[in-house]
């Protein structure tokens, strides 16, 4: 895995980011976590079904899809883990890192029918950053906390026939105040092509 920042961003916004990721924007987001909601997470992941506590899905193109996790779901997935270990566990053994007010964005190719016919190029996934739109001037760019990449295997219909494809893969930590309705995702591929994605109010609704 290795970490990316592309150079000539970070001096144009390195400014905006310690000032709009601060602990006071944090604070405000409903995906942060009060010691209320943690316990609740909690309790909640040692029941849920498991098609539950799989990832949000964002966006889903032909070639590549986009999931996330956000504290709630990921303390949800630890209890989980620590009843199918067998541990007795509570809200209070959570880590830190598992809780941050943070969400984390995977971007993934994947290999749909369309892209199978086509004979469509798999794309690798270079870096991950968020737009803010502003009406009187140009949109404010949020970076990653933390962005890698990794090669994944991507998953196909037929594994037994098809030979084995790999792709390139990133996942970028954002605060949890970023991840807010109306934003948009930015996706920039190997080779320097770029796609976005709308963070819709709609999803924020219906997620924990």
């Amino acid at each position: 895995m290795s970490a990316r920042r592309p150079p000539s961003l970070v001096p144009t916004i390195a400014l905006f980011v310690l000032i709009s990721c601060g602990s006071g924007w944090a604070q405000e987001s409903p995906l942060v976590l009060t010691p209320e909601r943690t316990k609740a997470a909690f309790a909640w992941g040692l029941t849920a079904p498991e098609k539950d506590l799989e990832q949000y899905e964002l966006h889903s193109d032909v070639s590549w899809l986009v999931n996330f996790d956000t504290p709630w779901l990921r303390v949800a997935q630890f209890a989980r883990a620590t009843k199918i270990q067998r541990h007795d566990a509570s809200e209070d053994d959570i880590p830190a890192a598992v809780a941050a007010p943070e969400v984390h964005i995977y971007a993934h190719a994947q290999r749909s029918g369309d892209s199978e016919k086509s004979g469509m190029r798999l794309p690798d996934v270079e870096y991950l950053s968020i737009f803010r739109p502003r009406e009187d001037r140009p949109d404010e760019i949020i970076l990653p906390l933390s962005i890698q990449t990794f090669i994944r295997r991507v998953p196909q219909r037929d594994v037994f026939t098809s030979r084995t494809l790999i792709a390139r893969s990133a996942r970028g930590t954002f605060p949890a105040s970023a991840f807010r309705a109306g934003n948009r995702l930015r996706i920039v591929f190997g080779g320097g092509a770029s796609d976005t994605v709308l963070i819709p109010e709609t999803l924020l609704a219906s997620i924990r």
